[in-house]
């Protein structure tokens, strides 16, 4: 055999071997019900498949963290962006992210769980401010599942295919960790793909009155490529240009994917806290709302049409910059390696 062909079969021999025993290891050392740990106690990121960053702007810390774990700081500032750190950043909105394995394919059921620290005088944000994401190819717009901050609220947003909708959101909460854990059934039909959200060990309830939101979580085009195709967790701070909040600082901790709440939930896997006692209540039957009778007298007042008009101006802006929200993954010519062995036998190759 010539020589190249020999080097090529030893080296794919080595990263089968590498990968059966890496995996063996970690499936080993994860708790029960955790399928993929990001909780950076490896103290490298090669947990995550890819990061993108202006130099600096990830780093790891003690401290803010939750009791036992460390955490990944994202400090990101107007300037962080494909212009100023080309290659490295693929936005022209200022971003850093940690892109984890793609796991997620059509008919999967799946927990993911993390937790986030917003630091006191975070600002409020006009337009749009994410800082996680369930994504992936062919990157044709904002996500079907996309944790963002607007205004003083934080919550799920969805895509274009649901108006940019958001049909969960609560009051931001500063100075303290929050702890999240997603159930997601990965489906393009809307009968069969769902979500369902926990906060701090809560179930929360949809602007439909469900703790179970029925949707499709893959979308053709968007983050599903109709195929066999997979999306990751996406843990970031990926903000809108438009704002321009100067330089801010999030932290992250304690990311994990799995097959059941106890398997992910942030603190629970450390014994720290306890796991809610019921399950998420089954969604209700949909209803149709009852109308009022023509001319029914109402105890709020119509609002101007000056109101409205301005009001509907506010929102087709926001819609605007929301619809650019994703133009950075059209440009993702490759989700790079993190490190590590990945990296090494890369750059071993080129030698050849």
């Amino acid at each position: 055999m010539p020589r190249f062909g020999k080097l090529v079969q030893g080296v794919a021999l080595l990263v089968v071997v590498f990968c059966v025993g890496a995996a063996g290891a970690s499936a080993a050392s994860l708790p029960s019900g955790m399928t993929w740990s990001g909780d950076l106690s490896t103290g490298d990121y090669s947990q995550y498949h890819s990061l993108e960053q202006c130099p600096g702007d990830i780093t790891q810390v003690g401290s803010p963290a939750p009791a036992g774990a460390r955490a990944v700081q994202l400090r990101v500032s107007d300037t962080d962006t494909e212009t100023a750190c080309p290659g490295q950043v693929f936005t022209p909105n200022p971003a850093a992210s940690l892109l984890g394995p793609t796991v997620f394919h059509n008919g999967d059921d799946a927990y993911i769980g993390f937790s986030v620290y917003f630091p006191a005088g975070f600002p409020t944000i006009p337009t749009w401010f994410q800082f996680a994401e369930i994504f992936g190819h062919p990157y044709g717009g904002s996500p079907p599942i996309g944790l963002d901050v607007e205004g003083n609220r934080m919550g799920l947003w969805r895509d274009a295919t649901h108006n940019f909708d958001n049909p969960w959101s609560v009051p931001l909460v500063t100075g303290q960790w929050q702890d999240l854990v997603l159930h997601v059934k990965f489906s393009n039909d809307p009968n069969a793909g769902f979500v369902e959200v926990w906060l701090n060990g809560a179930p929360q309830q949809f602007s439909d009155g469900s703790t179970r939101l029925y949707y499709s979580t893959l979308v053709a085009g968007n983050n599903w490529d109709g195929g066999s195709g997979g999306d990751y967790l996406d843990i970031d701070q990926y903000r809108s240009r438009f704002d321009h909040l100067g330089t801010v600082t999030i932290d992250e901790a304690e990311m994990a994917i799995g097959t059941s709440y106890a398997g992910v939930a942030p603190r629970l896997h450390d014994g720290i806290v306890s796991a809610p006692t019921t399950a998420p209540a089954a969604p209700a039957p949909a209803t149709t709302p009852a109308t009022k009778p023509v001319g029914a007298h109402t105890s709020r007042a119509p609002k101007p049409a000056k109101h409205k008009a301005k009001k509907a101006k506010k929102a087709k802006k926001k819609h605007a910059a929301r619809a650019l929200k994703h133009r950075k993954h059209r440009k993702h010519p490759l989700r790079r390696p993190t490190g590590g062995l990945g990296s090494a036998l890369l750059n071993w190759l080129q030698l050849f």
